[in-house]
């Protein structure tokens, strides 16, 4: 079984222990969902660097159980809209 997934959406909150809150939009409505992301120190160290809150970023990764909650796994971030430099990726070398 493949287990991947791309999620698109605004930083809702960025935390101290290399994790973010994604924002991500539904469809044909006004709703939205929260997806907790768990960044390796790479991509967290990256993202605290180029991005802040309402920025809007992509992340590839993989979804996984972590103490009975469903989050995504990062391997790659894709910075769309930052305050920082133009928008650029990151992958996750550590792997």
């Amino acid at each position: 079984m493949i287990n991947q997934v791309v999620v698109v959406g605004r930083i809702q909150r960025i935390f101290d222990d290399s994790m973010v809150e994604l924002r991500v939009a539904l469809t044909d409505s006004d709703a939205h969902v929260i997806v907790p992301i768990l960044l390796s120190l790479n991509l967290y160290d990256n993202l605290k660097r180029y991005c802040i809150e309402e920025d809007i970023i992509g992340v590839k990764g993989r979804l996984i159980d972590k103490a009975g909650h469903l989050m995504v796994e990062a391997s790659k971030v894709s910075f769309l809209s930052s305050h920082g430099e133009e928008g650029g990726s990151i992958n996750d070398s550590s792997e």
